[in-house]
């Protein structure tokens, strides 16, 4: 396994992996030996694996009619090989055969695309090492086979299932597709203009279904590396003669007969867009449609400018909510499809929260995200408030020490029990207290609990959640109590929107009213008046717990929560998600929806966008 991680640690494309990482995808790789001579793969074959060389060396061949085999490229120990088959999906096109005894490490198709998936980041290695490979390939007598290599590679950004195909109301869906109806009876060049995450690549992409058919090539390519990937290796210069065809034409010959999307093609440097509008006038069997946004037109070269005669503008979401309930809608729609499941609905309240967003951070592609998140983190037939997470992750402000760092602290807090058994050693103080409360008012234990409550804890919770945060609501005895109850019996309501929506004054009136309570019973004084006031208020904490969802009664009902939250928000503890794993690799949102041996966020809290103690109980889960 040392050595896995070693030779995979060697892999350019590979160095962003933490250790970490890098010892969970060793597991996947397995050892294979060959002997000098043997094929490690074969021409045609249909079986695909990824293959890393440790030891020995190998060479690519390629057998063609009356040529006899041809050497592709040769392999030295580092080197991979075996992507492209596996990306394309096709038959290998060539076979790697050994020049020595060779050792390597292999990697079955399907645990390649759980990598893609695990680390989306490696896509763009593996689209820049296919680019490399294929730049390697001799253009004179492989063109073909170079061009359907540099295709596949350029396709990896064509995510066809984001494209959901919603556009918005009827209104803007019968206008949008009136629109493309008209631009797909033509083969003029088009320039979609529109803020960024506003559907422009998905505009492209219909246009394309409408104007080709499926085995028709859809490349995209990026504006801002376009100079770096395509600058004169691919446009040629300006001293090329006059009848020479340009070198740029390779590119619109890849995307020939279908096509070649250019995002914002205003970042393309000026001698490379004249070097793209000469070669778009010399081949005619490509549809070129470039993106940018709204006011950089005038940084297009007037005669690319003049290649796209058509125009077709997308208004950010902002200026067209009344299409964001339908395109939410939609979405949903089409992910049940997907995940076979029923489609589920948005409350009132979600909808309000989808509307009152100004969605200037990515329009359409920000709202597809918070749906689409939304969708995973609901289990019922309702997405409410508590599914709907907006805005970037939560940031670390100000200066930082990661109590986890100190291994003793992560394993006390991960592997034992602390947290566990602090509960039930306050949960059984707490028991015993009512109990002399009520039973023995004039005992001294009973007096000592007294002065306890009144005298000890009630300032205590006002002295330390400032300090320590929500710590008191880690061992909280009455969400300690209502919890272990809801195991056993529970009905698993959703949280009724109004309560949601007025949790802050609910939880203002029944401080004020305890306040009250405490003062007109002259309950300081009265150990039995005390120990109704807590059974009260346990009571109402199982009740609570009995009937809805999660501890409902924790983050909108508890007087005692509400008050350490909001003299906790300024705490020097908090608990806070690494957000780079979150969005990057987590796909399950164990955080919310919890696993098979542990319930989610009791407080219905989403880890990446936890940015205060507010709503976090400091269950440590």
């Amino acid at each position: 396994m040392d050595q896995k991680v070693y030779y995979l640690s060697k892999v350019d494309f590979l160095s962003d992996l933490s250790a970490e990482d890098l010892a969970e995808l060793a597991h996947n790789f397995k050892w294979q030996e060959y002997p000098k001579g043997a094929e490690i793969i074969s021409q045609g074959q249909e079986c695909h694996m990824f293959y890393l060389l440790t030891e020995g060396k190998a060479e690519a061949l390629l057998s063609k009619k009356g040529q006899g085999s041809i050497s592709v490229s040769r392999f030295e120990p580092g080197d991979t090989f075996g992507e492209t088959s596996l990306v394309t999906g096709k038959p290998s096109p060539n076979l790697v055969r050994c020049l020595e005894n060779c050792k390597v490490l292999a990697l079955d198709s399907e645990h390649f695309s759980h990598m893609l998936i695990r680390w989306p980041k490696l896509y763009q290695h593996f689209t820049e090492k296919l680019s490399r490979i294929l730049n390697q390939v001799n253009s004179g007598l492989w063109e073909a086979r170079h061009k359907e290599y540099l295709r596949s590679a350029l396709q990896l950004t064509q995510y066809e299932y984001k494209f959901y195909g919603v556009w918005g109301s009827p209104k803007t869906t019968r206008e949008v597709e009136t629109r493309l109806k008209d631009l797909s009876e033509t083969t003029d060049h088009v320039l979609i203009v529109g803020e960024r995450g506003t559907g422009r690549q998905m505009i492209a992409w219909f246009l394309h279904k409408q104007r080709f058919d499926d085995s028709a090539p859809f490349v995209v390519v990026d504006g801002r590396l376009f100079d770096q990937q395509w600058g004169n290796a691919r446009f040629g210069d300006n001293t090329q003669p006059e009848n020479s065809s340009p070198q740029g034409a390779n590119l619109l010959e890849i995307a020939e007969g279908g096509t070649l999307l250019i995002r914002d093609i205003n970042l393309i440097s000026r001698s490379s867009q004249l070097n793209l509008a000469k070669a778009i006038h010399q081949i005619s069997a490509v549809t070129v449609i470039g993106s940018l946004q709204a006011g950089t037109e005038s940084e297009l070269a007037s005669e690319l400018l003049n290649c796209m005669t058509q125009t077709f503008n997308v208004s950010p979401l902002r200026d067209r909510k009344r299409d964001i309930p339908f395109i939410a809608q939609g979405v949903l729609e089409k992910l049940a499809q997907q995940n076979n499941r029923a489609t589920p609905v948005l409350s009132q309240q979600a909808i309000k929260l989808l509307l009152s967003h100004n969605y200037r951070q990515g329009n359409v592609t920000e709202l597809i995200r918070v749906i689409e998140r939304a969708f995973f983190l609901a289990d019922g037939a309702v997405i409410g408030l508590e599914h709907v997470f907006f805005g970037p992750a939560a940031a670390q402000l100000g200066g930082t020490f990661n109590l986890l760092s100190w291994n003793w602290v992560r394993k006390l807090l991960k592997d034992s029990e602390l947290v566990l058994w602090s509960q039930r050693i306050v949960s059984g103080a707490f028991i015993t207290m009512l109990s002399c409360l009520l039973l023995a008012p004039t005992a001294v234990l009973t007096k000592n609990f007294f002065v306890l409550v009144w005298g000890l804890w009630w300032p205590a919770l006002v002295i330390i959640s400032p300090f320590l945060g929500r710590i008191w609501c880690t061992v909280c005895p009455f969400s300690f109590i209502m919890e272990t109850v809801q195991k056993r019996l529970h009905l698993n309501r959703p949280v009724p929107d109004l309560l949601k929506k007025y949790d802050y004054l609910i939880v203002t009136l029944l401080f004020l009213l305890i306040f009250w309570a405490e003062d007109f019973t002259r309950m300081r004084f009265h150990p039995s008046y005390t120990a109704v006031l807590l059974i009260i208020i346990q009571a109402a904490a199982i009740i609570v717990g009995i009937v809805f969802t999660r501890h409902t009664w924790c983050r909108h009902l508890c007087p005692l929560g509400g008050f350490v939250g909001m003299a906790s928000v300024g705490g020097l503890l908090e608990v806070r998600s690494d957000a780079s794993y979150c969005l990057n690799k987590c796909t399950s949102y164990e955080c919310y929806k919890g696993t098979a041996k542990l319930s989610g966020c009791p407080m219905f809290q989403h880890a990446p966008f936890v940015d205060n103690n507010l709503d976090c109980k400091f269950c440590f889960h």
